[in-house]
């Protein structure tokens, strides 16, 4: 009977240090469940936090898109133009030489035809002072 008493005693010491540590532990999971409960909301938070700021520079990449597109489209726009302009000038320019060419083509008969009135005049006043000098 004292051995089976004393071994109760004991059962119950270690049923008395059980039911301790099994309370402890209940204390830290309870502690821990707050904690994870505490990172839940801060992460919850956090998580609101990172979607808007997600959607926020999903709305800026796609106005700069938008933008870019626009910029490209208007620099298509000013090279075409540049082409144009330079298809332009590049006909005024041929114009400018055609006219300037038969310009100079007039000029130069012109010059040949008082060249050949020049000599013709020289050739003329010769002889009339060569008539001169016979008929004197």
């Amino acid at each position: 009977i004292e051995q089976l008493e004393r071994t109760c005693e004991v059962s119950e010491a270690k049923t008395h240090t059980l039911t301790t540590a099994n309370d402890g532990l209940k204390d830290e999971v309870t502690a821990l469940q707050r904690q994870l409960e505490e990172v839940q909301s801060g992460l919850g938070a956090e998580t609101a936090t990172l979607v808007a700021d997600n959607r926020r520079l999903r709305a800026e990449v796609h106005m700069l898109g938008d933008e870019r597109a626009a910029l490209d489209r208007r620099l298509e726009e000013e090279r075409r133009r540049r082409f144009e302009t330079e298809k332009e000038l590049a006909r005024e320019v041929e114009k400018v030489r055609d006219d300037l060419g038969s310009e100079i083509e007039r000029l130069q008969r012109q010059l040949q035809d008082a060249e050949r009135a020049k000599s013709a005049t020289e050739t003329r006043l010769q002889d009339e002072r060569y008539d001169r000098g016979v008929n004197s």
